[in-house]
Parts: structure tokens; C-alpha cells; sequence
């Protein structure tokens, strides 16, 4: 049967068990072996190997029936047998594994430890899981190698390429035969950690398909996670947890049940997956990864870590682990380093391990592959100065070291001179990404000195934009830091190079700076079109305005640009009751990806993948209120633009009608007026002459006057206010050479 690919986004051992009846000295021995040993490979074979053993037993126990000294020699020959199987036993098996890297995955790697410290940690990643599994099992690096291949971005043709060979990959079968790997897995770089990481053959047949032995994964999700484990795993027959809903396990092909990841929750009530199950399952649940395959025999954080029937995945990579680790036969597996100098002879060379110092030149033999050897030499020697390592994997200029990885033979050199020395270098990241105009942000850079004697800075250079002042002394080894300050005048982009002037005899000393001055935000109001209320907004970045995308007025608020497991929101306060009205948009990974808007604390309404302008209205009880909109991302994907827009606001309270009437003796001001529900509302009463206020009557609640102004009491509903006015009493009036007495008409 061909092999499947299986897309994401472990050499046969001898198991004895062996049980002995001391009453009787009866035994029985049952062999299960792998697939590629013949001999049990067939239902017929097994049933003549078990009739031999039962045929071994009768005897033994006829032999020890009657004598004890009988008895003693079938003692005897247990013995015997035990010490035939125990050497088995101890054997774990070792599958032998190439690493490729393509071009773009050599560069990611060259700026982020080496080719060399990667490989052996991303294989050391994949060893723990298996002793996690208590899978004896070993994975074993025999190379690393570059590889004159660019990603097609498309993992699938990546993989089919490697099968084949295409092309510049056929050096890669070379290799395979030369260093008798295995498996092989290319590492690409996919620019990132997250989306499709990785894809690789599935094993669909007991006897081994190594020539489908290959996966594809993305550097960045292999450092960081254990994808190039669950791709290896499929290589070996290990398939997904049947409860997701992408391809979906068990390895059908294998005609078994239990070869599938498990989900589960641990006491920690934390949802965790094993390595071949996916960290989202396809029905809304996340979880985090535990670090080990399906097995009902291991628990993690307390909860066990499989089912013997629907997820043991540690089971089929017991059966099939010898059958991949005779895909290739192994090659020799130790290694020669030579140290030689240059500049000063007879060098003496400590190391850790002890074992491989000495006195230059010389070559130790026989280091098993894999071996790491750090080698220092001394500052000086023979009146020379140490000036630096060659050939190494990595060095320490400092401390004057040089670690060598034994994947191979190597050769490395400790280089002296009579010169002194003053080696500058650089370090820090000087991208300071967007910054307000008129502020100001800091990054540190670091001057270091690799030579053999002091090195002097005289002063600094920046481009516009970037300042910072150091000068003085680094003594040799040493190093020392630099405040590096960008301080945007305009919105613009800023770009340049730093430059360390001193006396340096070699080295770098200038590095690249850029920078970008930003505006601050604009009013959220503006594009919201509501200026009355007040905006605010968070979360893991901020709303802002934009007017790429808009539905009314040229522009709209769009949510901030967040990672995976992030959101931001914005929010305004309103008070009922009152009616709301908005129109949202979003672009997102459909179902997990969501534009959500919540009312207080509970979500009113939320949508997710490709959806257009869409109006919404809520009717806002009485009391205060805060509204939220909130953009939210899942563990993993991106889809569309990956944002929501929200524009075209508005907010209206309850409105009623307060009229206002009098009787004869004065005015009122205004006659009607609009009234949002819980306020207040004032008239004002102007009584005739002669007249004062009197009674103050209608279905409003009652209020007060403060002169000839009355506010009514709180307006909930439709209502009217009446008043009335009192003539005054008489009085005299004196007039010129008359009296008069004014009376009240009756």
C-alpha cells in the first residue's frame, strides 16, 4: 500500500516476558517481534514458534519431575536463557535521522544559535517525548545539512520534491545513503510560527516504506514546539485524535483503532493534547500541549494520557520502531578531532571533557558522534597573543573558547599574533518601530571588544532622528553600553547607520537603525461619528482611525493589529434608556476569529469570517451602561485582513413632552418642551403686575421655584404642569392732592 501524507498544520526491539512457576519449573517465554523479523511475521510462524516453546516446557518439566537434581539443571538452563534475553532487553533502538535545511531556513538558523546547536536540541526535543512515552526508542543525528533549495511555499510540493529528489535535492538522498539515516526531515521557513507548520508522510504498511520516509517543517513552530516530533510520528504510524475535526485519526491503513492523540484535562482543570493531536480541535477548544504521545500508561499533570483502545499512540510506535531503524544501515559512528595552531607552536589546550586537551598539534580518535567538546586556549603563548578560534562551531572570543559538535571529523585551529589587537562589535536591536511624534523611546546597544588590548571610543554617530553620547575605554574581553534615544520630529519614516568611531584595528563598527514617527491617534469620535460620547480603548493594542475601509462620513474605527490569544477592544458609557444603533464589518478566520460587542459584561452579538456592513440596534435599559466592542483571536491561524470595523454611531435617550398652561395674572416660557427620560426640565413664570405665583397643579411631579423659575421633578413619563397666579390685596396709592383707596374687586 503507498503511504499518505498528512499535513499540520519514531528499530524494532525484542519485548520478553517471561513468567516462571517455581512449584513446577515451568516457564513460558512469548516473543513479540517486529515486523521485519520473519520469523513471527506470519500467524503460521507463530503458531510453530509457540509449539516449540511448548514443546521446550513439557520437556523441562518431565526432566525435573522425579530428581532434584533435575530440577537444578532446568534451573540451570533458565539461567541461561535469561542471560541469552537480557542483553535484548538493554537495547534500545536507534533510528538514525538527517536534518536539511533549505535556503531560507539556513538564514533563519544562522541568526539564531547555528545549524548545529539547533539540530541537536530539535533531536533532543523529540528524545525526551519518547522517554516521556517510555518509548524505547532513540533518535540519533548522523548530519545537518544545507541544502541548495528554496521553499515553493507550499509545503505539499516541498514534500513531493524531497521524495523525488528534485533537482538540487538530490544530494539530500546522497546524504541519506552516506550517513545511513533513516529518517529525513527539511526544515524550511515559512516566516512563521503559526498556520501550516508542517506535513509528512503517514506509515500505511507494517513492513516499512522507506522511501516515504520524508517531512517538511517550518523552523520557527519546530523551535518552539514539538512539530517535527508529530510529523516524525507520522512516519512512523502515529496518527491524530479521533475527536478532531482535521483529518481526524486512527492510521486506518494499519487496521487499528488505538493509534490516535488524546485530549484531556488535567487536575490543574487545564485542557492539554498530546503530540499528535492537534491544539485546537475544530469544535471551539484550545489546548495546551503535553509533551508526550497518547498512552494510557503515563499520566500528565495528574490525569492519565490515553485510552488503551482509542489513543496509544505510544503503542504503534513500539511496533514500528525497529522496522523504520532498518530503513538504512548505520555507519560508523565515531569521529576525529584535530588541533592545530598558528602563530605559536606547542600550544597547550585544556577541554571539557578533559580527555581531549592537549599540546598542539594533535588528533583525538574514536569520539563518539554527537560528542560536544569545548577547547580554551591560553591568552599567550611563546610571547604571542591569542587572537582567535577557526573552524569552530561556535566561539567565546572572551574566553578564548571553541565548541565543536562531533557530527563528523573536524579541524579547528587556535590563531596567535604579535600585533595587538582591538576587535569592535556590535550588539542590540536598533528597530524601534512606530513612535509618537514629540515622544521618545530608548534602546541599548553594546560595544564590544574582542581583541587583546584596550580599545578607545572617541565618540558616536547617528542619523537624524537617533541620539546618544558615550565615549571612553573597553578593556580587551570587555564590553560596554550605550543608551541609543529615537525621538521622531514628523510623521515619517527614519533610517540610517550608526557609527562607533575608535581606534579599532578590525571589526565591525557600524550598525543599521530605523525608526518610524507616527501621529497620534485621531479623536475614535471623529470616525465613529458620535463626538458626544467619550471612546476609550485597550486590550492587547488600540482601535484606531482609518479610512481604507469605511461605511459612512470616509472613515471608521478598525481593532488593533493583535497575535494569537489577544484582544482589543473599545468601549463608551452610556445611560438608559436609550436606543443604539451601529453598523460593524469583519475579516477574520471564520469560527474562530471573532468581532464581538457586549452590553456590561454580557455579549449581545459576536461574527466571524468574511462579513460585510451589517447594521445592529439595541434598545438600552434605564441606568448606566457600558458598551464594548471587542476584536479576539484563538492560538493559532490568521485568515482575510484579520480585523473589525465599527462606524456610524449613534445614541439616543427617551424622550418626553412636558406641557405648560396658566390661568389669568401672568405668562409662561416655553409652552412645550422635550424631555430625556430621568431629567429635569425648567419654564419660566412671569406673573402680571399686581400678581404673584400661586398653586402649581398638572401630572408632573412636583418641583420648586427659585424667582420666576420652576424646575419641575423628575421627568419619567409624559406629563403637564399648570400654574396659577394671585392678585395682590389693596393698598394706597398716593396721587397729588388726592387720596385714594384701591379695593379688590369681589
Amino acid at each position: 500500500m503507498d503511504s499518505t501524507t498528512t499535513e499540520e498544520h519514531r528499530k524494532p526491539g525484542r519485548h520478553w516476558d517471561l513468567t516462571l512457576l517455581e512449584t513446577s519449573l515451568r516457564f513460558d517465554i512469548r516473543r513479540r517481534t517486529s515486523m521485519n523479523q520473519p520469523v513471527l511475521n506470519h500467524p503460521e510462524r507463530r503458531r510453530r514458534f509457540q509449539k516449540k516453546m511448548n514443546q521446550i516446557e513439557g520437556d523441562l518439566v518431565k526432566f525435573s519431575r522425579y530428581h532434584p537434581l533435575r530440577a537444578g539443571l532446568a534451573g540451570l538452563f533458565l539461567l541461561f536463557v535469561l542471560l541469552t534475553l537480557i542483553p535484548s532487553l538493554a537495547r534500545a533502538t536507534i533510528i538514525d535521522i538527517l536534518l536539511v535545511y533549505d535556503t531560507s531556513a539556513t538564514t533563519w538558523v544562522s541568526a539564531n544559535g547555528g545549524m548545529e546547536a539547533f539540530s541537536l536540541d530539535a533531536v533532543s526535543r523529540m528524545n525526551q517525548a519518547m522517554q516521556n512515552s517510555d518509548v524505547d526508542a532513540t533518535f540519533r543525528l548522523v548530519h545537518a545539512m544545507s541544502a541548495s533549495y528554496t521553499t515553493t511555499s507550499s509545503l505539499s510540493t516541498d514534500l513531493s520534491n524531497l521524495q523525488q529528489g528534485s533537482g538540487n535535492l538530490a544530494a539530500v538522498h546522497t546524504a541519506r545513503n552516506e550517513y545511513g539515516a533513516d529518517l529525513v526531515a527539511m526544515l524550511v521557513d515559512t516566516g512563521s510560527a503559526y498556520g501550516s507548520v508542517g506535513i509528512g508522510y503517514l506509515l500505511t504498511a507494517w513492513s516499512g516504506q522507506p522511501s516515504s520516509a520524508f517531512t517538511v517543517n517550518a523552523i520557527r513552530s519546530v523551535a518552539q514546539s514539538h512539530t517535527l516530533t508529530h510529523e516524525v510520528g507520522h512516519n512512523m504510524g502515529a496518527h491524530h485524535s479521533k475527536h478532531q475535526t482535521a483529518s481526524p485519526g486512527p492510521n486506518q491503513w494499519l487496521d487499528n483503532q488505538y493509534s490516535a492523540g488524546w485530549y484531556f484535562t488535567g487536575t490543574n482543570s487545564v485542557k492539554y493534547h498530546t503530540i499528535m493531536a492537534y491544539n485546537f480541535d475544530g469544535h471551539g477548544n484550545f489546548y495546551q500541549s503535553a509533551p508526550l504521545f497518547s498512552t494510557p500508561l503515563k499520566t500528565w499533570q495528574g490525569t492519565v494520557a490515553g485510552h488503551a483502545a482509542d489513543g496509544d499512540n505510544a503503542r504503534i510506535l513500539r511496533e514500528t520502531k525497529d522496522v523504520i531503524a532498518n530503513y538504512r544501515p548505520s555507519v560508523p559512528t565515531t569521529t576525529s578531532l584535530s588541533v592545530n595552531s598558528s602563530g605559536a607552536t606547542s600550544v597547550s589546550i585544556t577541554s571539557n571533557p578533559p580527555s581531549y586537551g592537549g599540546t598542539t598539534s594533535y588528533t583525538k580518535t574514536n569520539i563518539t558522534s554527537g560528542t560536544s567538546i569545548t577547547l580554551t586556549a591560553p591568552a599567550t603563548s611563546e610571547s604571542m597573543s591569542f587572537s582567535s578560534w577557526t573552524g569552530c562551531d561556535s566561539t567565546n572570543q572572551s574566553a578564548r573558547t571553541c565548541t565543536v559538535n562531533m557530527t563528523g571529523n573536524k579541524t579547528v585551529t587556535a590563531n596567535y599574533s604579535t600585533d595587538n589587537t582591538r576587535i569592535i562589535r556590535l550588539t542590540g536591536d536598533m528597530t524601534f518601530g512606530n513612535v509618537t511624534v514629540n515622544q521618545s523611546t530608548t534602546r541599548t546597544l553594546t560595544i564590544h571588544n574582542d581583541g587583546n588590548s584596550s580599545l578607545t571610543v572617541n565618540s558616536i554617530s547617528y542619523p537624524i532622528g537617533f541620539s546618544g553620547a558615550w565615549s571612553g575605554s573597553i578593556p580587551a574581553g570587555g564590553s560596554s553600553n550605550v543608551t541609543v534615544t529615537f525621538s521622531p520630529a514628523t510623521a515619517q519614516v527614519y533610517s540610517g547607520t550608526i557609527t562607533v568611531n575608535s581606534d579599532r584595528t578590525s571589526g565591525t563598527h557600524t550598525t543599521a537603525c530605523s525608526g518610524t514617527g507616527v501621529q497620534p491617534p485621531a479623536n475614535l469620535g471623529t470616525c465613529l461619528d458620535n463626538t458626544s460620547l467619550i471612546w476609550t480603548t485597550g486590550g492587547n493594542a488600540n482601535w484606531s482611525c482609518q479610512s481604507s475601509v469605511a461605511h459612512h462620513g470616509g472613515s471608521a474605527a478598525q481593532s488593533g493589529s493583535i497575535s494569537h490569544n489577544q484582544q482589543t477592544w473599545l468601549e463608551t458609557t452610556v445611560t438608559g434608556p436609550g436606543t443604539l444603533r451601529f453598523h460593524w464589518r469583519v475579516s477574520s478566520e471564520a469560527n474562530y476569529d471573532w468581532l464581538s460587542f457586549y452590553l456590561g459584561s454580557t455579549r449581545q452579538d459576536r461574527i466571524s469570517g468574511t462579513v460585510n456592513w451589517q447594521e445592529k440596534s439595541y434598545d438600552i435599559p434605564s441606568g448606566t451602561h457600558t458598551l464594548k466592542w471587542e476584536y479576539s483571536k484563538d492560538g493559532s491561524l490568521d485568515s482575510g485582513t484579520d480585523a473589525g470595523w465599527v462606524d456610524y454611531v449613534s445614541y439616543s435617550t427617551l424622550q418626553y413632552i412636558v406641557s405648560a398652561t396658566t390661568g389669568s395674572g401672568g405668562t409662561v416660557s416655553p409652552t412645550s418642551r422635550n424631555v430625556g427620560n430621568g431629567s429635569t426640565t425648567t419654564f419660566t413664570v412671569t406673573p402680571q403686575t399686581g400678581y404673584s405665583h400661586g398653586t402649581v397643579g398638572g401630572t408632573c411631579p412636583v418641583g420648586s421655584f427659585s424667582g420666576n423659575t420652576y424646575t419641575t421633578g423628575t421627568i419619567t413619563s409624559n406629563c403637564s404642569v399648570s400654574f396659577s397666579f394671585t392678585q395682590s390685596e389693596g393698598r394706597p396709592i398716593v396721587l397729588p392732592g388726592v387720596l385714594m383707596l384701591l379695593l379688590d374687586d369681589e
